[in-house]
């Protein structure tokens, strides 16, 4: 198909749902101007060979030619989407909190897929609210969140989202501060001090000039050895 804007796949049922790729046909045919009359040959095109034995199957004894662009769509999405059980959704819904590793931002579109077929309506802007702030595993956000007098779904978002990254920028300051402080450390211990090497000296010195041990009163005794410093050993008479 040339000269034809973006490209469409045969449909693959371990890859994609049939919502998913009835959405991304329909976009191909808008910006590639696939008049009415062109849908269905279109679709039976693209969608390969296995979808079409299953059409024909559905469409018989008619063969799928013979229906409609809509007739067809509503078809394949009865067969591969089935309307799920609202109750069993919603159980879903209200089961998953976040994961560990898994960040807010990541948590907020598990929830909001998981509600695309739970019929909230009205209320599904409370309820994301609800499940955002029962399902976060970080309690000082939490805290923070059920802290809100007027908490709107919109302001759960944003709020949990900075403070989340506030955390982590935070960490990373903390951590790259102490990495400096320890590198700081080992290079002042790495230089000697000028009057512990002055000292060192007057002891090799000192060392040179003793001859022999002095032994003093009450069995007091100084031993002397070629070392850094002087080694004091006192053994006393009992």
């Amino acid at each position: 198909m040339a000269g034809r804007i973006g490209r469409i796949d045969t449909f693959d049922q371990g890859n994609e749902s049939w919502d998913s790729y009835g959405e991304r046909l329909e976009q191909y045919f808008i910006c590639n101007d696939v008049k009415e009359e062109k849908r269905v040959p279109a679709l039976l095109s693209l969608v390969g060979g296995n979808t079409y034995q299953l059409l024909r199957g559905l469409t018989a004894p008619k063969k799928p030619s013979e229906e409609t662009f809509e007739r067809l769509g509503k078809l394949l999405k009865d067969h591969f989407n089935p309307k799920p059980l609202v109750i069993a959704e919603r159980f879903r819904f209200h089961k998953r909190d976040q994961r560990e590793g898994e960040s807010i931002r990541d948590y907020v579109a598990a929830i909001r897929k998981l509600s695309e077929y739970c019929e909230f309506n009205a209320t599904l802007s409370d309820s994301l609210r609800d499940r955002l702030v029962c399902g976060l595993r970080n309690e000082h956000i939490q805290r923070k969140l059920l802290s809100e007098a007027t908490l709107t779904y919109d302001t759960a978002v944003e709020l949990a989202i900075a403070i989340e990254m506030a955390q982590r920028d935070a960490t990373e300051l903390h951590g790259n501060s102490s990495k400096a402080s320890v590198n700081k450390i080992h290079v002042k211990k790495g230089k000697p001090r000028r009057h512990e090497s002055h000292k060192q000296t007057d002891h090799r010195q000192t060392d040179h000039r003793q001859a022999r041990p002095d032994y003093r009163p009450h069995g007091e005794r100084i031993v002397f050895g070629k070392m850094r410093h002087v080694l004091n050993v006192i053994i006393r008479d009992i």
